[in-house]
């Protein structure tokens, strides 16, 4: 399974190492330890910041190693509907994608195609190295603003990526295909449980 992801790179504080635990325990279920990668989370004050800053941090790791796809999950993923998401992600993958989420929520999408128009969160995602640079150039240009403005609400990194996904090629895994694990988030400063967020949904046409 998952012969068609090049590579795999879990983000992680060093500080959580419970979470480090569970997602090492995720991702051992279908990958092999020679495709799996930790990249040491960025650490900073206001979350949403460390958050940029991390998954900028993987892109140019993918870019220096050269991956031809990469797949960026964060470190409280967990699978859900795996026998149907996988199915559908067999089918994603043979498409001229740029971006695959695994999991977002308020998703508007088209039901047919899959076609993602707009989603939040960074929990899971597959990524083509054609689209790196291009992703890359989105995450600097929303972590400048978001610096500058202190205002997560239009430049937080699954905000601001929303400015690709209706125009390029994204698509969504419905329903998702990991999501995230109940317990104490870094960024939010306090326990959440998103589950019932990754069940809205908008359909497009």
């Amino acid at each position: 399974m998952f012969e068609f992801v090049d590579h795999v790179v879990y983000i992680n504080l060093s500080n959580r190492t419970d979470r480090r635990m569970s997602i090492e325990a995720e991702l051992a279920k279908y990958f092999p330890n020679s495709k799996i990668s930790r990249f040491n989370a960025t650490h900073h004050e206001k979350g949403y910041i460390g958050c940029t800053m991390s998954h900028i941090g993987v892109i140019k790791l993918a870019i220096l190693r050269g991956w031809k796809n990469c797949l960026i999950v964060e470190d409280d993923a967990i699978w859900s509907n795996f026998e149907k998401g996988y199915y559908l992600l067999e089918t994603l993958v043979r498409k001229p994608y740029d971006i695959i989420t695994f999991g977002t929520t308020f998703t508007t999408y088209n039901r047919e195609t899959y076609k993602l128009y707009s989603g939040q969160t960074t929990t899971a995602y597959l990524i083509n190295s054609s689209y790196y640079q291009t992703y890359l150039d989105n995450m600097v240009e929303g972590l400048s603003n978001l610096v500058e403005s202190n205002s997560p609400g239009h430049y937080a990194l699954d905000i601001y990526w929303k400015k690709l996904q209706a125009r390029d090629n994204w698509y969504c895994i419905m329903p998702a295909l990991m999501v995230q694990k109940e317990g104490y988030s870094d960024i939010e400063k306090r326990n959440v449980n998103y589950d019932h967020y990754f069940n809205i949904q908008q359909i497009a046409k």
